[in-house]
């Protein structure tokens, strides 16, 4: 899935890691990659630019919603 080109950050010594709980920013492309392979996190929908629908169903980013009732 990721490789070292596009997981920027997350692979530098001096990054200290996400915990459980923690939020952080992806594009909408690399969500839908993930999804592709099964690993795509939930999303805040609240929180989600409106263009991310260009690339991403709203279906599909609404299944992986956590504040959506």
């Amino acid at each position: 899935m990721p490789n070292r080109c596009r997981t920027g950050t997350l692979i530098l010594p001096y990054f200290p890691g996400l915990r459980p709980g923690d939020r952080w920013c992806l594009c909408a492309a690399r969500w839908l990659e993930a999804h592709a392979h099964g690993r795509a996190p939930k999303v805040l929908l609240s929180r989600t630019h409106q263009r991310a629908l260009e690339v991403v169903p709203f279906e599909l980013l609404r299944s992986y919603a956590l504040d959506m009732n």
